[in-house]
């Protein structure tokens, strides 16, 4: 197994289970993937599911693979429980968009006229996210979702089918600084 740059290495889940819609028809379909396989979007591929969420889609939100070990090279610690964001920001998040919103109003949602959320390609975030994809086996995805949730905080994960596999904060605004 790699070894993380800067802790002891985490836990890492054997499964996680997402929602997909299958492709031709409405229902969404569980799906139990094992993370230490690697190609994910193959999976779900193959099980005839959309890797992307369709727009009519309510969200859901994944939090067993977050990346909450450790700190970034810019000292933020990862665990955003241990943020004072937590309680306002994060929790807030998962009340307001877990299993209520649907991805098409994610993807209407502005801020001074500009999408508030978005996907950002795997090189546009800064190096060293690129390593952590690569640690927690999920570099096979080609772009990262943000959401936006207040000026300078960001919530990073990827997008499997319907569900939002959350990843990290980023309170400063550092994981990314390139425009979409």
């Amino acid at each position: 197994m790699k070894q993380i740059p800067d802790q002891a290495e985490p836990p890492i889940q054997k499964t996680i289970t997402i929602e997909a819609n299958q492709i031709g028809g409405q229902s969404l379909v569980p799906l139990r993937i094992n993370i230490k396989a690697p190609n994910i979007r193959k999976i779900i591929e193959r099980k005839k599911c959309h890797v992307s969420p369709p727009h009519q889609s309510k969200i859901t939100v994944n939090y067993d693979i977050a990346d909450c070990y450790g700190k970034w090279s810019w000292s933020t610690i990862r665990d955003w429980k241990k943020t004072p964001q937590f309680d306002s920001l994060v929790k807030k998040f998962h009340v307001d968009y877990h299993e209520k919103k649907t991805w098409g109003i994610i993807d209407r949602e502005r801020s001074h006229g500009r999408k508030r959320h978005f996907f950002y390609k795997k090189n546009q975030i800064v190096r060293e996210a690129q390593k952590r994809l690569g640690y927690l086996r999920l570099d096979d995805f080609e772009e990262v979702f943000r959401f936006r949730l207040s000026t300078n905080f960001r919530f990073y994960g990827t997008v499997a089918g319907n569900t939002f596999l959350a990843l990290w904060h980023d309170p400063n605004h550092k994981i990314c600084k390139e425009k979409n």
